[in-house]
């Protein structure tokens, strides 16, 4: 996201006074830039837990569940790599690009739930 600011002048009268006193308005304006993230299998799995818990509790995640949830998905897949995991950078990653919000526990934006549904294993679903 990109702020701008925008400014521009004008006579405007101040109440109490008879003078036409010159004042500058700031505005600020937000430009937004579609920028597609090169999501990999850790990213979805983020998403996929947060969705999949939402789901079955009702209830927005914690940090502490959502963590837990991510190792334990890492140690049962052999395909998976701990070190390549980073799972607090992923997940700010996540929340800057729009995916997921925190109020009260991790949910997913209309943007993430989305982005979820392009997950590789949910394509050969459709197929």
């Amino acid at each position: 996201m990109i702020f701008g600011l925008l400014a521009w002048s004008s006579n405007l009268l101040l109440y109490g006074t008879s003078d036409k006193v010159p004042l500058t308005k700031y505005e600020f304006a937000t430009l937004t830039t579609t920028k597609s993230i090169a999501m990999d299998k850790y990213d979805y799995m983020i998403l996929d837990i947060i969705q999949t818990y939402k789901q079955e509790q009702q209830a927005h995640i914690r940090l502490a569940v959502l963590e837990r949830n991510f190792w334990k998905r890492i140690e049962a897949d052999t395909d998976l790599s701990v070190g390549q995991a980073r799972i607090g950078e992923r997940i700010t990653n996540l929340y800057l690009d729009g995916m997921l919000q925190n109020k009260n526990g991790y949910t997913l934006t209309k943007k993430g739930r989305e982005q979820l549904a392009l997950a590789p294993w949910k394509q050969n679903e459709l197929v």
